[in-house]
Order: C-alpha cells, then structure tokens, then sequence
C-alpha cells in the first residue's frame, strides 16, 4: 500500500509539473515583449526594418519586392526588402511655408489605385491649400505631380448629367477610369457597361443616393430609393453596401434589389467592412467594434480609430487605454483571427500576406508574414 501510494504521490506531482510547463508555454506563445507584439501563431515572428533616414512615424508602403517611405526633410525612398541599404532617393516634397518662417517639407502619404502607386503630399493651409499626387511607376521613376483639385461642372468635384449631380468628376470622356472627387479617388464601382455612383437630383430636394450611369448612351437611372440618403457605399464580392440612417444596406451587382442586411437593421452604424460576407462595424453609441451576430464588442471593449480591409484580411485598429491592451487585430477571409498586436500597425496589402507596421513606442519598423 505504501509504495502505491507513493507512485500515486510522484504521478501527481508529474501532472502538476505538466501543468505548470503547459501555462508557461502558452504564455510565451502569446507574447513577445521585444517588439510589442501578441499573436497565436508561433510561426508569425516580426523583424526589424532599418530604414536608411527614416522619418519616424512617417508613412511606407510595400510591394512584392521593395518598400516606399517617406524619409526627414520630404524625402521619398524606395529601397528593397531583402536589401535595405540599396535605397534610394526618388522625390523630394516642396517646403510648406504656411506654418512658419522657415517652413518644413510636406509629408508624403502612399497609396494603390487599381493596380498603380501613388503618393501625396499637402502644400499651404489645409482650405486654402493644394494637394498633389505622384504615381510611382514600376522602373521607380516618377510622374509629374498632379493638382487634385475638382474638375467638372456644378460645382467643385461635381459634374452634371441629365439634371444629376454626380459625386465624381472625369478627366476625361464619360466612362473612363478617372473619375475623381477633390484630392481622391470617389467610391464608385464600374462594370463594362454601367458605372454605379453616388448622385442627386439637382433640380429637387434629393439626397445623395445610388445611382447607375450607363456609359454607352449616358442615362442616369436610382438604385435606392429616394428616402434612403446614401453613405459609406463600398463594393464587396459581388455586392454594393451602403448605410442609411445608421441601418446597413447592400444589393447585388446587376440585380439591383437593395435590401437590409442580416441581423444589422437598428443597430445605427457609424462605418463599416465586409470581409467574405463577415460584416465589422463600430456603433455611433458607444464608437466600439463588433462583429455582425455577436453582442459583445471586442478588444474588451476599447473604441475604434478605424476599420480597413486589405485584400484577405481586415485590420481593426483600436484608441487603447488599458495597459498592454491590444492596438490592433487583424482577421483572415473565414473570420479567424491571426494576428493581435499591442503596437499600431500601418500597412498590410491586398497582394501579400506581409505586415509592415511602425511602433511608436520603440520607434522601430517591423514586418512579419501572416502566413
């Protein structure tokens, strides 16, 4: 009986030892505090970018190869991934003498539009003031900038059809890809025959709804409704989503029947993303996320700075206050979440499963592979 239970007394304490080592493990998988970062997934390991005259907080952005960022003094690199001392110089943004003296060089900000890149930057008062774009073209040369301002008629940013205020303006012919609203490219979603844009009527009290220009004999004809003023329109897989009156709407593309989205009429919606059908919002109330069909906010409540898709994942972005709560969440196309981060992450593209993001606290640039 005594050597049982003695056997008995060394198996229990090799359970409690498994347990404790378990704890510990699980610990250390979900957190990492060189860099700031929490996730599930060991294999996701963040590394440092040392970027050659970085500015710190500026802005970058990344393509299969190379990385963009803004450098001091305006500058505009581009250097790439697995070579970062190879940078160089491309552009160099104008003083800005609005705001002293002196002045200082306005800060470049990247984006992609349909497959190009891009950067901006702001010169003189943010009214009165001009902005530029500069598309960045494969061979890492430049264009000349572009004053993005309104074109067109009724209007700034306005144009005119058949008694339509149309939310976009062409640079060109009716129908072309260059449709824009001030210094950036309108919501709008275009099929080879009809584009579907945001409008109202200028001869009576209309709000700005939905509606579709076809191209080949330009006719406006609505989508919604009259008494459904439109905001927030956004093209997701097949589907065209929009809020009105806090209350989530969408349609199919070519059925053009619009209704009100699943489990989300009263919720009164601030913004929004759709992800594979999987819907994110932040409520006006209380300005924290949630997911459609769950009633508790996430991120123990913390509320949202902003929501953004990039191509297979969604990027949540928080304004924490709690120690070491998490600034960012990303999830994947099935709802999963792959990535948590106490750190504010900037960038992840549509084309890539890399994060490049900038931690503020450690003034440092890290990437990381989601997959």
């Amino acid at each position: 009986m005594k050597k049982h239970t003695q056997i008995s007394n060394k198996f229990k304490l090799l359970i409690l030892i498994c347990l404790i080592l378990l704890v510990i493990f699980s610990w250390s998988c979900n957190s990492n505090s060189d860099s700031g970062l929490s996730n599930n997934s060991q294999s996701v390991v963040p590394q440092e970018l040392k970027l050659k005259d970085y500015m710190p907080g500026g802005d970058f952005i990344i393509d299969v190869e190379n990385i963009y960022y803004a450098g001091n003094n305006g500058s505009v690199y581009i250097a790439p991934i697995n070579n970062l001392v190879d940078c160089k110089k491309i552009y160099e943004t104008p003083l800005n003498e609005t705001y002293g003296p002196e002045g200082s060089h306005a800060y470049p900000f990247f984006k992609i539009i349909e497959d190009k890149l891009y950067f901006t930057y702001h010169v003189g008062g943010a009214v009165m003031g001009t902005s530029y774009e500069v598309e960045i073209y494969d061979d890492a040369t430049i264009s000349e900038p572009v004053n993005l301002q309104g074109y067109g008629s009724g209007g700034p940013g306005k144009e005119i059809i058949d008694g339509y205020a149309m939310d976009w303006s062409s640079k060109s012919e009716i129908g072309s890809i260059l449709y824009r609203y001030f210094w950036d490219y309108t919501t709008r979603y275009e099929t080879e025959e009809f584009d579907y844009v945001i409008a109202y009527n200028v001869n009576i009290n209309d709000h700005m709804g939905i509606y579709k220009l076809n191209k080949n004999i330009n006719t406006v004809s609505p989508v919604t409704d009259r008494t459904l003023p439109v905001e927030r329109f956004k093209y997701r897989e097949g589907n065209i989503y929009f809020i009105s009156n806090g209350d989530l709407y969408s349609f199919t593309v070519g059925e053009d029947i619009v209704n009100t989205v699943n489990d989300m009429a009263d919720v009164n919606i601030d913004s929004y993303e759709v992800l594979n059908k999987n819907i994110y919002y932040v409520k006006r109330e209380d300005l924290k996320i949630y997911i459609a069909g769950v009633i508790e906010p996430l991120n123990s409540g913390e509320t949202a700075e902003e929501i953004v898709l990039l191509g297979d994942y969604v990027m949540l972005k928080f304004n924490s206050t709690i120690p070491k709560s998490y600034r960012t969440i990303i999830y994947d196309r099935a709802g999963n979440q792959v990535y948590k981060s106490s750190a504010h992450m900037n960038v992840i593209h549509d084309y890539s499963d890399t994060i490049v993001y900038y931690d503020d606290v450690m003034n440092m640039v890290f990437t990381a592979k989601l997959k």
